[in-house]
């Protein structure tokens, strides 16, 4: 898993899989999953993120399938907090 981060656009970018996107859903706003062929999810987009919920950001734990990639989503969300920079 690869996190990447914007801190002026207030984006990021979490790719879980190198994998062609075929296709973007926007699930709510500011948070769209992209798909590949397989409709497997293999990256994430945030936008805003100083706008999204704490239930909105929490879901997507729902999607992580190894403890690694949840305690690297986890260190990602705590560095915005303790950073100030969302």
């Amino acid at each position: 898993m690869k996190i990447r981060h914007d801190p002026v656009e207030k984006t990021a970018y979490i790719e879980l899989l190198s994998s062609d996107i075929i296709e973007s859903e926007e699930v709510t706003s500011g948070i769209i999953y992209d798909l590949d062929k397989e409709e497997r999810i293999v990256g994430i987009e945030l936008y805003h993120i100083d706008k999204l919920s704490l239930e909105e950001l929490k879901n997507i734990y729902i999607i992580l399938t190894t403890e690694t990639e949840k305690e690297q989503l986890s260190e990602f969300f705590s560095s915005l907090l303790s950073a100030k920079s969302i």
